[in-house]
């Protein structure tokens, strides 16, 4: 009896808050050790300091007070700050896109729909990433803001790069939603109408329960992946000027950025599955 209270102790301990705090830090410090990580970190500080900025200004506004600015032009100078520095973090990022595109050619073994479509995300992506470059020079006066001989600005040009890309991401994630979840009725099926009882290893029914259980899985982080791509979508109607962004309020935007990078944030911490090892006590 005392030995199994010392097995559950040494067991519950594992899991607990300090365990908890320690596994917590090191997702996030590993998180942090990519560019990409940063990068998303970076956001959800910049939009959260966007949608202070802009309650605070109609706070103030309301509320005819003066006192409020100085906090108002600190939530300025941090967003213009995060937002400069995802510029330098996502230099020369499009060099990810050419091998994005290589695996998916090397992965590819019968051209359809959703490939094709992949291909043109990777090249939308592509050719974002070299605008925001472009950005970036021109915001530092190395070159104009403007494209040569046509009254074009780069940021304008970078964003319905974007506006493209995430419209192609919507229909990606659609199709490839509705392939996940046929595949999911399909395993579902089979399970029912399996004859074994027990599972085991080497059975059919484990092969077929782990596939489920793994499209189901997918099929959660696809959902979100629309969300974001729909909000994104939001956001840059109002930056390009299209029809229906008067209806969209500059504080709702800045939520919308908050809820966008917080599903980045959660995606990055929680794609990749953490395994912990809990020894048996000797």
């Amino acid at each position: 009896m005392i030995r199994s209270i010392k097995s559950f102790t040494d067991l519950t301990g594992a899991f607990s808050p300090a365990s908890a705090i320690t596994i917590t830090a090191n997702s996030i410090s590993h998180v942090l050790y990519t560019s990409k990580g940063r990068e998303i970190f970076l956001a959800l500080v910049q939009y959260s300091a966007e949608l202070y900025k802009q309650c605070m200004k109609d706070f103030a506004a309301a509320q005819e007070e003066d006192r409020w600015i100085g906090s108002v032009q600190s939530a300025k100078s941090i967003e213009s700050s995060m937002s400069n520095g995802r510029k330098m973090i996502r230099f020369l990022r499009f060099l990810d896109e050419v091998g994005a595109v290589e695996k998916l050619i090397e992965n590819t073994k019968a051209w359809s729909v959703v490939p094709a479509l992949k291909m043109m995300s990777h090249a939308a992506s592509f050719l974002y990433y070299v605008l925001d470059n472009f950005v970036l020079a021109s915001s530092i006066g190395i070159i104009s803001k403007f494209i040569a001989t046509i009254n074009i600005k780069w940021k304008n040009t970078k964003d319905m790069t974007s506006f493209v890309r995430c419209v192609l991401e919507v229909i990606i994630v659609g199709l490839t939603l509705r392939e996940t979840r046929q595949s999911i009725r399909v395993a579902e099926m089979q399970l029912r109408s399996g004859h074994q009882t027990t599972l085991s290893l080497q059975s059919k029914n484990f092969e077929i329960l782990a596939k489920l259980l793994a499209n189901r899985r997918r099929l959660r982080f696809m959902y979100l992946d629309l969300i974001q791509n729909c909000l994104r979508l939001l956001m840059l109607v109002k930056a390009l000027g299209l029809p229906g962004n008067k209806q969209l309020s500059s504080i709702f935007l800045a939520g919308v950025g908050v809820t966008t990078s917080a599903l980045a944030v959660f995606k990055i911490l929680t794609e990749q599955p953490t395994v912990v090892k809990v020894e048996a006590p000797k």
